[in-house]
């Protein structure tokens, strides 16, 4: 006997960079209580953050989670050191402060 199992996947949408401005404070806020700062815009729904608090398991995951539930929109955190490892001309080395 066969089981199937049935999820409901449940898309949120993806901030994009009016949204993201329009509550940028909030943002700022909520990284900054995980010990991101330094936060960037890198293209649509991706951000570029310094990670400063090491006692915070996951910080830029964290982040993604209480932004999400805040906004109900999906924005992706990524690592400042991340994008220093991204080739020169990336939108992750381009990225300009919020």
């Amino acid at each position: 006997m066969a089981i199937t199992v049935h999820q409901d996947t449940v898309t949120v949408p993806d901030a994009d960079e009016a949204f993201i401005r329009e509550h940028r404070d909030a943002i700022l806020e909520i990284a900054a209580k995980f010990g991101i700062y330094d936060v960037k815009y890198a293209g649509r729904n991706r951000l570029v953050g310094t990670v400063v608090r090491i006692g915070v398991m996951l910080p830029t995951y964290a982040f993604m989670g209480e932004v999400e539930e805040t906004f109900g929109r999906c924005i992706l955190l990524f690592s400042q050191k991340h994008a220093d490892l991204q080739p020169e001309g990336s939108d992750f080395r381009q990225a300009q402060p919020l």
